[in-house]
């Protein structure tokens, strides 16, 4: 069931995962920000542009975009498909991301605290300094769980091409364990 928001032209409907909302372009900003102060800044919103015709596909994206947010643990905002070039085309191929997915799952279930790590770095955007204080670890440390982690799964986090091909798999990983 949908409901106009406001008269501003906005629906929105309460679904199993959250709230899905098609806002006019006119009032996109000034609704979100309302959104945002009714739920005391905690909205994280996934936003697709689309015409009329192409509702649907915006739809879609907009999910999309949102289970990226949440899988990249993003703190509350609005994110747009430019937020997560890499990361949304590594989900529409299945195969790529299984195998994205296969590269940390080893790290999961045998190696947790490894695991934890990869994710400390990934939201530390790889820089040790700032994964060591989150992890309240000492430096050492963290430099000895990263040579395990590249041991383990093959790619070196501190490399370009590692930390991209790491932080694309944590995202697969994270996605094919969510219902």
């Amino acid at each position: 069931m949908s409901r106009e928001y406001s008269g501003s032209g906005t629906f929105a409907s309460v679904t199993k995962t959250g709230i899905v909302a098609l806002i006019p372009r006119r009032a996109q900003q000034r609704t979100v920000e309302h959104f945002q102060q009714r739920l005391g800044g905690s909205l994280i919103a996934g936003v697709a542009t689309r015409t009329r015709a192409g509702i649907p596909s915006g739809y879609r994206e907009a999910s999309q975009i949102l289970d990226l947010a949440h899988a990249t643990r993003r703190p509350p905002g609005v994110y747009r498909l430019e937020n997560f070039l890499v990361e949304y085309a590594v989900i529409r191929h299945a195969f790529v991301s299984g195998s994205l997915a296969s590269i940390v799952a080893r790290l999961m279930t045998t190696q947790p605290v490894l695991y934890e790590t990869l994710e400390a770095l990934v939201r530390a955007d790889f820089n040790r300094n700032d994964t060591a204080q989150n992890l309240f670890v000492h430096r050492s440390t963290l430099d000895y769980r990263i040579a395990r982690i590249a041991q383990m799964t093959g790619q070196d986090p501190m490399s370009r091409r590692g930390a991209q091909v790491l932080r694309a798999a944590l995202v697969a990983h994270t996605l094919a364990r969510e219902p």
